[in-house]
């Protein structure tokens, strides 16, 4: 497994996740009925939200897919930085800003354009790699005043496959109605994970 400075990134596009009894930090254990959805090649997604002072929320996801390759193929794709751009929906560009010496994380700036209606999105994140296994991310700077989660990758089907879930807690800065992040949320991680499938699958 290479961890060449040159292809780290992390693929957080775009938003949010789970109960907030639980840490956007900790891996995602899914029901036996999700399990199944995702085994049958279903991505399953599980939106929350925290409410705090004066109304602001935070949105939380969970979200899981199934992809037919090995853990260090996923992790080679979506720690390509060059090419994050070409595949991941609405990315204009990913660039590692600071590395750790023995690669154990990077600080990674990304550009996303969502079209007319609406700004560019700039941020950076630090992501933290447990070999090639678990990403964990959190805010740097930026167009987010929350930004944190993890992907986890397990191996599947004895090795052949990989089961990734991903968690991710987010609040965007600038003010947004909290239907419309709510639902922008709902719409963006589905697409972010089958584009990933694909990506894996070339």
């Amino acid at each position: 497994m290479s961890f060449s400075r040159r292809r780290r990134w992390f693929c957080l596009a775009v938003l949010a996740a789970t109960p907030s009894a639980a840490s956007a930090s900790d891996a995602w254990q899914l029901s036996e009925a999700q399990n199944v959805a995702v085994r049958a090649g279903d991505i399953v997604v599980v939106a929350v939200r925290e409410v705090g002072a004066a109304g602001h929320r935070t949105a939380m996801i969970n979200a899981a897919v199934v992809v037919q390759a090995p853990v260090e193929v996923v992790f080679e794709v979506m720690t390509d930085c060059p090419a994050a751009p070409s595949w991941v929906p609405h990315l204009v560009s990913c660039t590692v800003m600071e590395s750790d010496a023995q690669g154990g994380w990077d600080v990674i700036a990304h550009e996303v354009d969502y079209g007319w209606f609406a700004p560019r999105v700039r941020y950076a994140f630090r992501a933290t790699y447990t070999d090639a296994r678990t990403i964990r991310f959190e805010h740097v700077s930026g167009d987010f005043e929350t930004n944190e989660g993890m992907w986890s990758l397990t191996p599947a089907d004895a090795g052949a496959a990989t089961l990734i879930t991903y968690r991710v807690r987010s609040r965007p800065r600038m003010y947004v109605p909290n239907w419309l992040y709510e639902r922008s949320i709902r719409a963006e991680i589905p697409g972010l994970l089958k584009a990933l499938r694909e990506r894996v699958a070339q």
